[in-house]
């Protein structure tokens, strides 16, 4: 068998857990559903099943589920490749998220929170100039997609985020997101690629429908 591909409930990861995973070269978990409020119990199921299949090279997680809250401190995920998200999640725990999956490849959030934004991400709008280069972030991140509630929040905010992301994230390729309007990054990449020449190698897709 080279893929096992999973689509299920949070009963269902609890009862996989506790399965013998077959030797398979893909795996791929969805958990559309939430069948407990015992948030974390699941995020152990999860950890559990990737620690019973230690073949697998491609590794990719779907979490649908709202309610199902990605504790950084909780998941033991490191040979993910693919992680979407669908819970909230502000920007202190993505951070802390991304520290956590230094194999990630494509990492999708479907309800970003840009709340907990570091100063450093909001000096980025002062120019390049005043601007001291930040460390990259350990992460093999190619591929970032964020999706927010622009009734909620400022596109200014959101912003200063997908700015702080993409200096940080050094192979990253392509960055969407969903803005009200089509945002044209040109000016951004021709002030900072001298300080972060990652820049120009990744495509930005910023506009309301560009998280899909």
């Amino acid at each position: 068998m080279d893929i096992l591909d999973v689509l299920g409930s949070s009963e269902t990861m609890r009862l996989l857990s506790n399965m013998r995973i077959p030797l398979v070269k893909k795996l791929s978990l969805n958990v559309a559903t939430a069948t407990s409020s015992i948030n974390h119990g699941t995020l152990e199921s999860i950890n559990k099943i990737l620690k019973n299949s230690p073949e697998c090279r491609i590794n990719r997680l779907i979490v649908n589920e709202y309610t199902i809250i990605i504790d950084p401190t909780v998941i033991e995920w490191s040979r993910l490749t693919l992680l979407h998200i669908g819970a909230p999640t502000n920007m202190d725990n993505a951070l802390k998220i991304i520290a956590k999956l230094p194999n990630l490849v494509e990492l999708m959030f479907y309800n970003f929170v840009p709340e907990a934004i570091p100063e450093e991400a909001l000096a980025l709008d002062k120019g390049s100039e005043f601007h001291s280069k930040l460390a990259p972030l350990n992460s093999t991140i190619t591929k970032l997609m964020l999706g927010y509630d622009a009734l909620d929040y400022s596109e200014d905010s959101v912003l200063a985020v997908i700015k702080y992301l993409s200096v940080r994230l050094e192979l990253l390729s392509l960055f969407g997101a969903q803005v009200a309007f089509d945002t044209d990054m040109t000016e951004f990449v021709n002030g900072y690629s001298d300080i972060y020449p990652n820049l120009t190698n990744v495509t930005f897709r910023l506009g309301v429908t560009e998280i899909l």
